[in-house]
């Protein structure tokens, strides 16, 4: 109809809104379930793991391949385990991000997601998981120790 249109590029997100922008996070439905049972000098022992994501966001941004600024949003996850012995609960815990902080630094914390909780071994005093905090779609990652003896107690080092 002959009117002028005037665009300008703005980097402002909080306009977003405006135009009906609305992000999908990756990893909406991503779910990891590891049950195990663990045979060790103390008898049997029944792991349950079950990773899932939560609301918590995190903003990865990239380039695209003409230099123009993406937002990748993916949801943080939060890993439970379960430990019985022969029926008995022995440890239950929801982990989460935010509780390796003395290990990992709150910077990198915050672009990260906690990826995977995994049992690794066993031996004579203790069981041991694997926790893998690192940042979405790159392979920069922390391997987190966590050490459950029979008793319930826990303690984390980093690998």
């Amino acid at each position: 109809n002959g009117e002028e249109v005037k665009l300008v590029k703005s980097t402002d997100k909080a306009l977003y809104p405006s135009f009906g922008y609305h992000v999908y996070a990756m990893n909406t439905f991503d779910e990891q379930t590891q049950d195990t049972t663990i045979r060790t000098d103390l008898g049997y022992f029944e792991s349950k793991i079950h990773v899932q994501t939560t609301s918590d966001k995190v903003i990865k941004s990239t380039y695209n391949g003409d230099g123009v600024e993406v937002d990748n949003m993916y949801l943080d996850n939060v890993a439970s385990l379960r430990l019985f012995n022969h029926g008995t609960p022995i440890f239950a815990h929801d982990f989460r991000k935010q509780e390796f902080q003395p290990l990992i630094t709150k910077d990198f914390l915050n672009k990260s997601i906690l990826r995977k909780l995994y049992f690794t071994r066993a031996d004579a005093k203790a069981l041991y998981y694997d926790a893998l905090i690192g940042i979405p779609d790159a392979s920069t990652t922390y391997v987190v120790e966590l050490r459950i003896t029979p008793d319930g107690r826990m303690s984390k080092k980093l690998r």
